[in-house]
């Protein structure tokens, strides 16, 4: 495998399993918490913009770093590391290496839902401790699913998003050809509305720091871009 399919390779474990890992738990805020279209609505909103924001703390920081901070920022409010469910156990160097991406972007998503849940709607410990564990029951179906037919699994995880959101939902291929979920129009609206303020924001913190150049408003959105197709894939 060449560096440019290991980078590859890698980025599409990292998007598969940051977003699954945050459909999974509003699947469950769905099916088990009673939570219905319009707050969905709502928290997806908030997903958008702690997406957003963690999108511009690895831009600025670096994957290590922000999410370190983001760990830090959550500890006492739920749990701060996702496991990847398995159908078998990873043994060679490669599968555990693999299994270390997935379980580092897991976390990443699980947190940004976790800070979602806790800002939008008050969330504490003894209700994301439940949706963790709802979240990680969801994720091992969709595995099973996936290691019996990959196009099947998303499809199964497609209708269950349709129905919790009761919106059209759409899978499409990825750059790195991962199937990817987008939303509605409506959706897509208002993560465009949430990306302008984040570039705003980020053209600020360059200015006000005067540490290097100020980045143009198009290398911004390229950088916020890549880090959210690496990490988020098509939740936005």
């Amino acid at each position: 495998m060449t560096d440019a399919e290991m980078w590859m390779h890698r980025d599409k474990l990292r998007s598969t399993a940051s977003q699954v890992t945050m459909w999974c738990g509003i699947i469950a805020l769905h099916q088990e918490d009673g939570i219905g279209k319009d707050r969905l609505n709502k928290l997806t909103q908030g997903i958008m913009e702690a997406e957003n924001a963690a999108a511009l703390q690895i831009v600025e920081l670096g994957m290590a770093e922000a999410s370190s901070k983001l760990q830090r920022e959550m500890r006492g409010i739920c749990e701060i590391s996702f496991h990847v469910p398995y159908v078998k156990r990873p043994k060679k160097h490669q599968e555990l290496k693999d299994q270390m991406e997935k379980d580092a972007a897991a976390t990443f998503g699980w947190l940004v839902l976790a800070k979602a849940m806790h800002k939008t709607y008050g969330y504490g410990k003894d209700r994301l401790a439940r949706l963790y564990k709802n979240t990680q029951e969801n994720y091992r179906q969709f595995v099973v699913w996936y290691a019996e037919d990959e196009s099947w699994a998303y499809e199964k995880l497609r209708q269950c998003i349709a129905r919790a959101l009761q919106e059209e939902i759409v899978v499409v291929p990825d750059d790195y050809g991962e199937l990817t979920f987008t939303l509605a129009s409506e959706q897509q609206e208002a993560a465009r509305q949430i990306k302008t303020q984040v570039f705003n924001e980020m053209a600020r913190r360059n200015s006000k720091k005067q540490v290097c150049p100020l980045l143009s408003e198009k290398e911004m959105q390229r950088r916020c871009r890549e880090v959210q197709k690496q990490i988020f894939g098509g939740m936005n």
